[in-house]
């Protein structure tokens, strides 16, 4: 049927009325005897190229240049599959940061149990051997626990200059009369029972040869002496912590001042 195109058509991409074969054999076919007119020309479509090079319009260059089409459309193929991989690898990469700190999370916590498991005899006996060092270091320190009394200023200075080395020496200046002095009285009453280290004294403020105006507005205070040597003067308390404090407001002075050390008051660090 005119205008349709057969299989043929289709695989040679052209018409076969187009067809022209460029084999003697043709002519060698012909009848003896037939007429060819040579001087009529037959019409030669157009020759078409795939990747610059000439094909041929018979059957073999057809079927070459569809090869030639399907090696190029492998070698596109093969050119998008690769940029894929190198994309998914690029993906991968950074995706591989997060991965990766969730992964070394979850060994680090496999090895602190492991190391809790392991260490545990050793973290023991390293304890072991610091309390014996802490045992040794203050097993000369003496313990008190209660508030000693003095009377005059001599004995104010002997107990300041007679202290063990490792001794911190905290002197109670006061006044019977004021509010802020007893308030003073309860928190030092209940220290030092607590910091049996500290050697607690107290010394009413005109025994001490001090003037009426400091017995009257430099009370109460804490003079705070190490080996002698005087390290802290908290003087007129009344004006810091008021009339009513709590012996935590005065631990809280003495901790900023490290003049409280808890390690030398641990009741289980006492050899029996």
């Amino acid at each position: 049927m005119a205008g349709t195109l057969s299989t043929d058509d289709v695989l040679l991409g052209e018409k076969m009325h187009y067809y022209c074969s460029s084999s003697e054999d043709e002519y060698e076919d012909a009848e003896e005897g037939d007429f060819v007119d040579e001087s009529v020309s037959v019409p030669v479509p157009p020759q078409h190229s795939i990747s610059g090079t000439s094909r041929n319009t018979g059957p073999k260059g057809v079927i070459s240049d569809w090869q030639r089409l399907k090696q190029l459309e492998a070698e596109k193929r093969l050119e998008q599959e690769q940029e894929l991989l190198a994309l998914q690898k690029k993906l991968s990469i950074t995706c591989r940061s997060h991965l990766d700190d969730q992964k070394a999370e979850e060994e680090d916590e496999e090895l602190l149990k492991q190391l809790e498991s392991m260490d545990d005899e050793f973290t023991k006996e390293y304890q072991r051997k610091r309390m014996e060092e802490i045992r040794s270091l203050i097993a000369g320190v003496p313990r008190f626990g209660t508030i000693q009394d003095l009377e005059t200023a001599v004995e104010f200075h002997d107990v300041t200059e007679d202290a063990h080395p490792l001794t911190t020496v905290i002197i109670y200046v006061y006044e019977e009369n004021s509010l802020a002095c007893v308030a003073m009285e309860g928190c030092l009453q209940y220290m030092c029972k607590q910091h049996l280290s500290i050697k607690f004294c107290r010394i009413l403020a005109h025994k001490a040869s001090l003037s009426t105006k400091f017995s009257e507005e430099g009370v109460p205070a804490l003079l705070v002496y190490q080996k002698g040597v005087l390290v802290r003067n908290l003087v007129a308390l009344h004006t810091v912590l008021g009339d009513d404090f709590f012996v935590g407001d005065v631990e809280s002075l003495l901790k900023i001042s490290e003049l409280v050390h808890p390690e030398l008051d641990s009741p289980g660090l006492v050899q029996s």
